[in-house]
């Protein structure tokens, strides 16, 4: 057992590594980011109208919603969903997790619930991203898997893409979808991390109604560029009757195909907002045509918040560098910005609001890899209703008592060596970008 658990303890310092790797390159990256330059917004137009003009995302109505806040609540939905299917089950997630060092082998528990609809003839089809399946997980769990008569695929970037930018490319969507019928997606993996009790702040989002057909769509789309398409496609697309009131907008980022609607979703909320717009991003790293948006919106007269973790939240708290190197530009224009200052337990929850008219909960980091190599999901929402619980609990988040403030006072009260790091990170993000690239 010491054995295993000291292969273990290698592993994720090998993947830290790894992980650590990506952020950096991805951040320092040579690639200009992908953004419509010459698009032309129309702000006096309804916020649902700009995002039918120029994004390829649909809103679908006759929906409804629920969020699911921390694991527990994710971790039940999502056994319930698993349990649920009858006919065919497509899960695309960056990894499930290695657990064996946990309190609760979580990883193990998902891949047994996946295998067992497997053996019950039910067709599963799982997406994973092997770099982090490799880094994060027990080769076991994809053998078990395979065993049991799950089909998997490891995400792959197209050939199209030159040879050094494939580690670059990776999907870190997450989600679920049981018989066509019902989905859940968000900022969760199959991990003690994520759905334990007790851990990481994150959330989910449940979606029934004909909005599930369109997220069936991508993962359609998504496991044909990996391999030969679904047999019998017609089945994984049942009738859908309307379950609520609400529409949703499922918007799908993929820069392999060198698409970017949630670059250009997150663009339009901030240039139509006019009073307010909310932002949790536990890995902020803004490239400049997303800063200049949020100062934008902020010389409009917008109050802009940001939440994101501190050095001692962040589960890879060099990152935090990274964010920490924007701190000074951002808080002289006039953006807050609040730390989650609670170690041990990384705020991973990824959301945004704009005024009362719109809403995402989505696995988007706010970062540069997920602007520019990430393929991401998102559930966009613009009905008073779904947006004014996202807007609860983004405020009930900014709210808890363990809440820091980055001020300029907080700022000057850093180190001389800490500061000397933040510029250090953001000198090198300057160095090894092209100008086009910020």
């Amino acid at each position: 057992m010491k054995k295993r658990i000291w292969f273990s303890s290698i592993r994720f310092v090998l993947c830290t590594l790894v992980v650590f790797s990506l952020f950096t390159l991805s951040s320092c990256s040579p690639i200009a980011v992908p953004i419509k330059e010459d698009l032309a917004i129309d702000s006096t137009l309804p916020i649902d109208t700009l995002l039918d003009l120029h994004t390829t995302a649909q809103s679908t109505g006759g929906c409804d919603m629920q969020l699911l806040i921390d694991g527990p609540v994710s971790r039940q939905a999502y056994t319930a969903l698993i349990q649920s299917a009858t006919e065919t089950l497509n899960v695309e997630m960056w990894d499930i997790d290695d657990d064996t060092d946990k309190p609760e082998d979580i990883g193990q528990e998902f891949v047994d619930l996946l295998s067992e609809k497997a053996r019950q003839g039910v067709t599963v089809n799982l997406i994973i991203d092997p770099v982090a399946q490799k880094g994060y997980s027990r080769r076991e769990l994809m053998t078990l898997l395979k065993a049991a008569g799950v089909n998997v695929r490891g995400f792959m970037p197209p050939l199209t893409k030159i040879l050094g930018d494939q580690i670059l490319y990776r999907t870190h969507k997450k989600f679920a979808i049981a018989d066509g019928k019902l989905a859940i997606l968000g900022g969760m993996n199959f991990g003690f991390h994520y759905l334990g009790e007790n851990q990481w702040r994150d959330t989910n989002v449940q979606i029934t109604g004909p909005a599930v057909a369109d997220l069936q769509q991508v993962f359609i789309r998504d496991w044909a560029a990996l391999g030969t398409p679904v047999e019998k496609e017609a089945r994984y697309f049942p009738t859908l009757e309307p379950t609520g009131n609400f529409s949703v907008r499922i918007v799908d980022q993929n820069p392999t195909r060198n698409e970017f609607d949630l670059n250009e979703t997150v663009r339009i909320a901030l240039r139509c907002a006019k009073e307010h717009v909310d932002i949790e991003a536990p890995y902020f790293n803004p490239p400049a045509w997303l800063s200049d948006e949020i100062i934008g919106a902020v010389n409009r007269g917008v109050r802009v918040r940001i939440l994101t973790n501190s050095e001692e939240s962040n589960d890879v708290p060099s990152m935090f560098y990274i964010t920490a190197s924007y701190f000074q530009e951002l808080i002289d224009a006039g953006v807050e910005i609040y730390l989650w200052s609670l170690p041990e337990r990384t705020i991973h929850s990824k959301a945004m609001t704009a005024d009362d008219k719109f809403a995402f909960i989505s696995s988007y980091n706010f970062n540069y890899r997920s602007i520019v190599w990430d393929s991401e999901i998102a559930a966009v929402f613009t009905d008073p209703d779904p947006v004014a619980r996202i807007q609860k609990m983004i405020d009930d988040d900014l709210s808890r008592e363990f809440i820091t403030p980055v001020t300029q006072a907080w700022i000057d009260s850093q180190s001389q060596e800490q500061i000397d790091r933040w510029n250090f990170t953001r000198n090198l993000n300057l160095i090894m970008k092209k100008p086009e690239g910020q």
